[in-house]
């Protein structure tokens, strides 16, 4: 009858050593397999922000224009009384 007992006798080290290596170097591919789809879906984003962002731009120049109208807006050029304009 095989045990577990004579199935760890003939474990040495000339049997170990290979499945060590082989379970850390497909580790190894693992963790470069998620690196490498983690950076692809990253890209992915990256150009769908990109690509949004660009469509959006003339909404947000329209709001600016819009908001200098609005007295005391975030985005309307200050006046001081340090520097009054010059009469014409």
């Amino acid at each position: 009858m095989f045990s577990i007992q004579t199935a760890l006798r003939h474990l040495t080290i000339r049997t170990c050593i290979p499945g060590a290596i082989v379970m850390l170097l497909s580790m190894f591919a693992v963790v470069g397999a998620a690196g490498v789809f983690g950076g692809l879906k990253l890209t992915t984003l990256n150009e769908h922000f990109m690509a949004h962002s660009m469509l959006e731009q003339p909404g947000v120049g329209n709001s600016r224009r819009a908001s200098t109208n609005i007295p005391g807006a975030i985005d309307a050029p200050m006046q001081t009384e340090h520097h009054p304009k010059e009469p014409q």
